[in-house]
């Protein structure tokens, strides 16, 4: 029991942490969407679409092997040597890159930045920081500081909400806020640095096992990098078939509707520092517990979120953005919904494959649904526009996630309850006729019709009882346990 107590409250820092980081894309969109032109709002979020298609996969897989081993070791010296060995590793690939991205400034400002040459020269730089940042993050990850990583992890976003909100009001525009951002990520470099070298201190590396660590991690770049290709190549199509007005649109939509992935961030995160130790020594029940309720309370909040948000989905951007984007963008949210509950899931389906050590068949997966979305988005987007992006992302994570419990239930099989699934399922939809029932006039309103979903969710998931009598009291008992 003190494993599972130990992993669920590692998950509920977690979870706190990444609701919080979640929101603050929300926070930020009003001043972006209502400050800047929709071209140059387009503008900012291609900078960030590109960040996030390029700063994990410059990472070579090497945070996942930095968790998977180096977490482990016992001694400081191979701490110290695996350590800066992917870290220099890393520097060398995001610079070469950086590098090619800042040759390409002019035709990256014409195709993607609406023009502006300052904004994609920026781009090298934030992307080079971004990527620096996730690898070091995960060194706290690695060694079950999880208290730290959630503190960082915090710090950086809001600290780029703050930069990015004060420059963008105080006139700088896009360029502003693409420098915000590039500054969050310089400040969280040099602070966590900084604190990791006080910890184990420094020692120039000799890369004597980086070729065992590339060889686990490597087959993982193409993975991260096609995975992020799904996330966003959506916005690139959109803006050179429609234009960045169009990106304007559809982003803040996309926004709300991949909220749903973070809820699955938290369970992953736990599940990749908790179960390799527990699948080395053998502890196969305690590895199908773990990922048999990692999935269960991921869909537990995540189905009736799906409801809620797609509901209110024009309501919220009403609040959030200006008319034009939520008459234009709000039917997009249902389908990026329900492509970030697919993707959460097949995140908890493909640990399994993490440990048995099958890195080659996720990059393979992943490869085969960039080549779908990128085919679709060719080809639905000039179509019926914006909306044809929402379906590709649909169907490429339903091919992934298909993929991925088919893989993984060969080597491990976990019970995945359906009834619960059914019965969470049931009671979301118990929940339209209640919100419809309220007028939604105003944020306040909005506020009000999705907590009494929530309420009424709640309330029936409880009473067709999807959860087990000793699950409550142990939650309880853990609520009590976090306060004291």
């Amino acid at each position: 029991m003190h494993t599972y107590t130990k992993f669920a409250k590692g998950v509920g820092l977690s979870g706190v942490t990444y609701v919080l980081v979640s929101v603050s894309g929300i926070l930020v969109l009003p001043i972006l969407t209502k400050t800047l032109s929709p071209g140059d709002y387009g503008a900012y979020v291609q900078v960030y679409a590109t960040t996030q298609l390029l700063a994990f996969p410059l990472t070579i897989g090497l945070p996942i092997a930095l968790v998977r081993f180096v977490g482990l070791s016992k001694k400081r010296q191979n701490v110290q040597e695996d350590f800066y060995s992917m870290l220099f590793f890393v520097l060398l690939v995001n610079l070469f890159v950086s590098l090619i991205l800042f040759s390409l400034s002019k035709p990256l400002a014409h195709y993607l930045f609406n023009g502006n040459l300052i904004v994609a020269q920026l781009l090298p730089f934030v992307t080079l920081f971004a990527s620096l940042d996730i690898f070091l993050i995960d060194f706290f990850r690695a060694f079950r500081q999880i208290n730290w990583f959630a503190f960082l992890l915090f710090a950086q976003t809001y600290i780029g909400v703050a930069l990015i909100s004060y420059l963008v009001l105080s006139g700088y525009g896009v360029v502003g806020a693409v420098l915000g951002l590039l500054m969050a990520n310089l400040i969280l470099f040099l602070a966590t640095l900084c604190f990791i070298v006080a910890r184990i201190g420094f020692r120039v590396p000799h890369m004597t096992r980086l070729r065992t660590y590339l060889s686990f991690s490597a087959p993982l770049a193409p993975s991260n990098l096609s995975s992020s290709a799904v996330n966003t190549s959506d916005r690139y199509f959109i803006g050179i078939f429609l234009g960045a007005t169009y990106v304007a649109y559809y982003a803040p939509s996309y926004t709300l509707g991949i909220l749903i992935q973070m809820l699955a961030v938290p369970f992953n995160s736990m599940l990749a520092a908790s179960l390799p130790k527990h699948h080395d020594d053998a502890n196969v029940t305690v590895v199908e517990t773990m990922l048999k309720y990692a999935l269960k309370y991921f869909l537990a909040v995540a189905i009736p979120c799906i409801f809620i948000l797609s509901i209110l989905s024009k309501s919220i951007l009403l609040a959030l953005s200006t008319p034009e984007i939520a008459s234009n963008g709000y039917f997009v949210t249902p389908f990026i919904a329900v492509s970030a509950l697919l993707w959460g899931a097949e995140a908890i389906f493909s640990q399994v494959l993490i440990l048995q050590k099958k890195t080659k068949i996720i990059g393979i997966l992943w490869a085969a649904s960039a080549l779908i979305n990128v085919g679709l988005n060719i080809v639905l987007i000039p179509l019926i526009g914006i909306l044809g992006a929402a379906i590709t992302t649909l169907l490429s994570f339903s091919f992934i996630f298909v993929a991925a419990i088919s893989y993984s239930r060969r080597y491990m099989k976990f019970d995945l309850n359906p009834r619960f699934i059914c019965k969470s399922a049931v009671a979301s939809l118990c929940m339209i006729p209640v919100i419809h029932s309220l007028e939604l006039s105003s944020t306040f309103s909005t506020l009000i019709a999705a907590s009494a979903g929530v309420i009424t969710y709640i309330t029936l998931i409880v009473l067709m009882k999807g959860f087990e009598k000793d699950e409550l009291t142990f939650f309880m008992r853990l609520f009590l346990n976090t306060r004291g």
